[in-house]
């Protein structure tokens, strides 16, 4: 449950705490379908007990990921080049509607 709320503190931070809560679960040894099973419970109770208006959790901005993801999977130099390349086709997403959901 702590990490759960960890994790919900993070996301109601918006941009300011990008993390996701598979790095929660493997930080912290716990089964990522427990967590996920967990938030959506304390999310639906939250959203319930505050008169059932939807608690505003904003969505992530994927750009905050691409260096962390390319830093883990490719040596320095692969890294900014394949980063370099996400990042345009993030924007090209963008531009089209199509980066959010």
């Amino acid at each position: 449950m702590a990490a759960v709320v960890l994790y919900l503190h993070c996301r109601m931070e918006g941009e300011k705490q990008p993390y996701l809560l598979v790095d929660f679960s493997e930080e912290l040894g716990i089964d990522l379908y427990v967590l996920g099973q967990t938030y959506l419970k304390l999310h639906k109770e939250l959203c319930r007990q505050i008169k059932h208006e939807q608690m505003r959790i904003p969505n992530m901005d994927p750009s905050f990921f691409i260096n962390k993801f390319c830093k883990r999977l490719f040596d320095d130099h692969k890294s900014k080049i394949v980063a370099k390349d996400a990042f345009k086709i993030l924007r090209s997403m963008s531009r089209d509607w199509i980066s959010t959901g």
